[in-house]
């Protein structure tokens, strides 16, 4: 049944991509990435946050902030991730 819920239109990856960014930057001054990504669910927008403890759950603003099931018709991760991971460990992806 979720594949109900993601499978309506969807704006273009890019379009979507550059105002996910915008609302990152304006509610979180963490380093972070905002790429595509695809799993068995299918493509989905991700969102990598670098934190302190990636096991600690993100302050409650940041969590309602970022934490949507859906950006733009697409759906949507947030990935929290060591400082200093972006570029190294994990690729820079556009």
């Amino acid at each position: 049944m979720a594949n109900l819920y993601f499978a309506n239109d969807k704006s273009p990856k890019d379009e979507a991509r550059k105002e996910l960014i915008k609302h990152v930057r304006n509610v979180c001054d963490l380093e972070h990435m905002v790429c595509f990504a695809s799993d068995d669910g299918g493509t989905h927008i991700v969102i990598y946050v670098e934190v302190e403890v990636p096991a600690d759950p993100l302050p409650p603003f940041l969590r309602e902030s970022l934490h949507h099931s859906k950006w733009m018709g697409w759906r949507q991760m947030v990935i929290k991730c060591p400082i200093g991971s972006i570029g190294t460990t994990i690729p820079i992806r556009d």
